[in-house]
Formats: structure tokens, sequence, C-alpha cells
């Protein structure tokens, strides 16, 4: 599964799309932290950069 972040979407819009896209390629996303890493790594850039060092333990605080 590829889906990188466009710079008009919004996180939410994002994590939605990923959400819905994930079901279909559970091996992406086998595990919480699995899915968390996926779904960084995706992310614009610039929204990259302001989660790195943070200790995120679940996806909600991650799409916060």
């Amino acid at each position: 599964m590829k889906l990188k972040m466009s710079d008009s979407m919004t996180v939410m819009q994002y994590a939605s799309k990923f959400i819905e896209l994930s079901r279909f390629v559970p091996e992406f996303v086998s595990s919480e932290r699995l899915k968390m890493r996926r779904f960084k790594e995706e992310l614009a850039f610039y929204i990259h950069n302001q989660l790195a060092g943070q200790l995120i333990l679940t996806d909600q605080e991650l799409y916060e």
C-alpha cells in the first residue's frame, strides 16, 4: 500500500484514507506499532519532523 499525504490533505483526512485502505493489506499494519510507523512514514515532511523525538503511544495521539 502506498499512500502519501499530499499538501492539500489534513492529517485527519489522511488518517481516514489510511485506515480505509489498510484493511486491504492487513500484513502491512499487522500490529499497532507497525500501523503507527507506516502512518508516520508517509506524513508530510514538515509534520513528520515535528513528531521527531516525541513518545507517541497510541494512534489517536499520532493523529492529534
